[in-house]
């Protein structure tokens, strides 16, 4: 006990000085000491030093809920073994404040405990239940494993509906190794065969066993939960038909931030080439389209129709504003507005991207749109430009008859102000 004293007296005046340096280990030595005095019959000293202890650590929790939150619900349960009524409401005003899955959990888990410390065995099971839950929803496992053992001791409390880890009893060694040797199957071709014979409830105990034994390698083994669940529900050949939809996608959307990373044009076009199965694909289209910026939407949409050295050529100002010209004589409007939407990227201030973006507007009998693309285009554009955009309108007036008096008309403008 004078141990313990003298800990808090010299931590206190060390956190005085630089409580951003020893509020914590304060806090820890009063925690400490509220245990010591409760445990020599101290009952009055040791509530008085929990809820300091409590007051301390929900400051440092408030400022660092990951860091702290863990300690604060220790302190609250060590409050509530003083005083179950004030411990009630210590934990009330913790949760209270508290959103998440893992800041939740976490101090459900210990409410739990308190509760049973308490003898509220039923209270106990539910905070333990849902705490579990949570904690599992947050990739925690040992303190997962915790709550679960916590809710295992008051099973026989416990309300329905429950979960199977709960009521289901411990799973054969011989139906852990069959589920062992489902999970550690090199291919899922392999894996598919062998899951008809794991559709009962003694697997899916097995599965929840092993992640509570595995905290940290768990991974695969949360994969392999979901993929028995959906089995058992779908039926085994849509199940792993979508668990392939779904690795096909994490794979794409890797494999495209892997390729936009690139830290230049010579290691972009190779990594598109080696990994051109993976990305020159209508899944990967899809992404790009929706999330890719407009470089690498161009990039794309080329490297897909004309190959991947083409679409490269695409960096050189001169071989991209070619094929804009070639896309909007030929009516590829799609090509024409990712190509100027590239240009725009490399150049803002550039009169050629609005000018093109204009011309597929037109193309698209967008009018209003067109003239106003065009407008800016034409205040923007270079005298030594508008020859070349001269003969772009030209060429389009004669390849696209019903659109001939716009392209004309704005032919005659810039030929005007040469």
């Amino acid at each position: 006990m004078a141990t313990a004293e003298e800990a808090v007296a010299i931590r206190r005046r060390l956190a005085d000085a630089n409580p951003a340096a020893y509020l914590a280990d304060l806090a820890m030595s009063v925690n400490n000491l509220a245990n010591r005095q409760s445990a020599v019959g101290r009952r009055e000293e040791a509530l008085a030093t929990a809820e300091e202890a409590v007051a301390i650590r929900r400051r440092l929790a408030d400022a660092n809920p990951a860091a702290y939150l863990a300690n604060l619900a220790t302190s609250v349960w060590v409050l509530h073994n003083q005083n179950a009524e004030r411990g009630e409401r210590a934990f009330a005003e913790v949760l209270e404040r508290l959103d998440g899955p893992w800041p939740v959990g976490t101090v459900l888990r210990r409410r739990a405990d308190a509760r049973e410390d308490a003898g509220h065995p039923v209270d106990a099971c539910r905070d333990a239940i849902e705490a579990a839950r949570l904690l599992d929803e947050a990739g925690d496992t040992v303190a997962m494993a915790g709550a679960r053992n916590i809710a295992r001791r008051v099973r026989e409390h416990a309300t329905p509906p429950l979960p199977l880890w709960l009521w289901a009893e411990p799973p054969t060694e011989a139906v852990v190794q069959q589920v062992v040797a489902w999970v550690q199957t090199p291919t899922w071709d392999e894996s598919e065969a062998l899951a008809p014979d794991l559709l009962h409830d003694d697997a899916e105990a097995a599965v929840e066993l092993l992640i509570e034994a595995n905290p940290g390698n768990d991974g695969r083994l949360r994969l392999h939960r979901v993929l028995l669940h959906q089995c058992r529900r779908d039926g085994v050949e849509q199940a792993y038909r979508a668990l392939r939809a779904q690795l096909a996608a994490q794979t794409t959307v890797q494999a495209l931030n892997e390729w936009i990373a690139a830290p230049d044009w010579d290691s972009s076009a190779a990594y598109l080439a080696e990994h051109a199965d993976v990305l020159l694909t209508d899944l990967a289209a899809g992404f790009v389209r929706k999330q890719g910026d407009p470089i690498h939407r161009a990039l794309h949409h080329v490297a897909r129709t004309d190959g991947v050295e083409a679409a490269y050529q695409l960096a050189d100002t001169g071989a991209r504003r070619q094929l804009l010209a070639e896309a909007a004589v030929g009516v590829d409007v799609e090509l024409v507005e990712l190509l100027a939407a590239m240009d725009e990227a490399f150049d803002a201030e550039d009169a050629i991207a609005p000018f093109y973006l204009g011309v597929a507007a037109a193309l698209r009998g967008e009018s209003d749109a067109a003239e106003a693309r065009f407008t800016r285009a034409a205040e923007q554009v270079f005298p030594h430009e508008r020859p070349s955009l001269v003969d772009v309108l030209e060429r389009l007036a004669e390849a696209h008859p019903d659109h001939a008096a716009t392209f004309t008309r704005w032919a005659e403008r810039l030929a005007g102000s040469t």
